[in-house]
């Protein structure tokens, strides 16, 4: 295998393309803190080389800064394209596509049925799970202010009658 061959090419492709834009994402992000942070530090503000763009009226100066900041997105997108290649994450992702595909999706457009006369069984079947879902969070949160409540009157309790 080549060092910029595409492991097992045309497979997974949105899988990878999604994972190269969230972490394009991250780098661009990156480099852009890195250069508020470099552009404080007067020597590496000089002045290498300018361009003047004489339509836009625009002066584009390269810094030492500019330089450091193209070397780390670089680093950072070469990164991505190994860790995007790379088997065993691409093997993931291929999978978790896969796996996606298998999903029972609520707006699948092969859904027969109403339910109340304006949900598609599948919508009966995600408001269904909804429900669970919230009725859970809010046992769990029931749950959490009364252990909270108990481990505070008891630590209050204690502080008060220690001293």
């Amino acid at each position: 295998m080549t060092l910029f061959a595409i492991y097992r090419r045309g497979q997974g492709a949105w899988a990878r393309g999604l994972a190269a834009g969230a972490l394009a994402l991250v780098a661009v992000f990156g480099v852009a803190e890195l250069s508020g942070a470099l552009s404080r530090l007067l020597s590496l503000n000089q002045e290498l080389s300018a361009v003047e763009v004489p339509f836009l009226e625009v002066h584009l100066a390269l810094t030492w800064a500019t330089v450091i900041c193209a070397v780390v997105f670089a680093a950072c997108a070469l990164g991505v394209w190994f860790l995007l290649n790379h088997p065993k994450t691409v093997d993931f992702l291929i999978e978790t596509g896969e796996e996606m595909r298998k999903v029972s999706w609520p707006w699948d457009p092969a859904a027969q049925g109403t339910y109340w006369g304006f949900l598609p069984n599948k919508g009966r079947e995600l408001f269904n799970n909804s429900l669970v879902v919230i009725i859970g969070v809010f046992v769990i949160a029931g749950m959490l202010f009364a252990f909270d409540f108990v481990l505070q009157s008891s630590l209050a309790w204690f502080i008060a009658h220690a001293g």
